[in-house]
């Protein structure tokens, strides 16, 4: 669970944080090409294309994990992010890299938590 609180305005510009320390596996040369090549374009695109309401508190994750699957396990969530502490941010962005010999697959996207209030 996400917690927040929200500002009754809307804006197309928002805080993020992208959460590289996540990957596990993957060559360095395929990290790097999430993290320099594909991430860039991708946050500006979000930046141009999504509105959101803005947070008036500091976002927290209520969980020590998040993003579990059964092949990768899960995220450890860092402490800054926790209940007590948060940042001020809108969304937080885990890229988690990997390599899987059977694909030429190097990441996928997906959505891991939502927010409480507004369960988006």
């Amino acid at each position: 669970m996400i917690t927040s609180g929200l500002l009754p305005t809307i804006h197309v510009s928002f805080p993020y944080l992208s959460y590289y320390k996540a990957f596990s596996g993957g060559t360095q040369a395929a990290m790097d090409y999430i993290r320099f090549k594909i991430m860039p374009p991708m946050l500006n695109y979000f930046m141009k294309t999504l509105k959101v309401v803005r947070l008036t508190n500091k976002l927290t994750i209520s969980y020590s994990t998040i993003c579990e699957t059964a092949t990768y396990g899960a995220i450890n969530v860092p402490s800054y992010l926790l209940p007590g502490q948060g940042i001020d941010a809108d969304l937080v962005i885990f890229v988690r890299g990997y390599t899987d010999s059977g694909t030429s697959t190097i990441a996928t996207a997906g959505a891991c938590a939502y927010d409480s209030v507004t369960q988006r």
